[in-house]
């Protein structure tokens, strides 16, 4: 599945973290670990599975904990109105 960054979203990167603004709901998120990655990722135009593959080649973990993680991930920005399926 490919995810895109809601409409509603803004985002920065601080530090090694990416914060994101909700503006619909005026709610700030904040990513760290491997959550800046994904979002790059996203922004990118990677689907799921591209970015787990991403984050098998660039961290230490093994397929099944990078797809566990990155859809988790996805699943939580999903909720909180952050990123959209491509197709909506």
């Amino acid at each position: 599945m490919k995810w895109i960054a809601s409409p509603s979203a803004v985002y920065s990167d601080l530090d090694g973290m990416t914060a994101l603004l909700d503006t619909h709901g005026n709610v700030y998120y904040c990513l760290s670990g491997i959550g800046p990655f994904v979002w790059d990722n996203l922004r990118k135009g990677a689907s799921a599975d591209e970015i787990c593959d991403a984050v098998t080649e660039n961290y230490d973990v093994s397929p099944s904990v990078a797809h566990a993680d990155v859809t988790a991930l996805l699943d939580r920005l999903s909720s909180a109105g952050l990123i959209v399926t491509a197709d909506a």
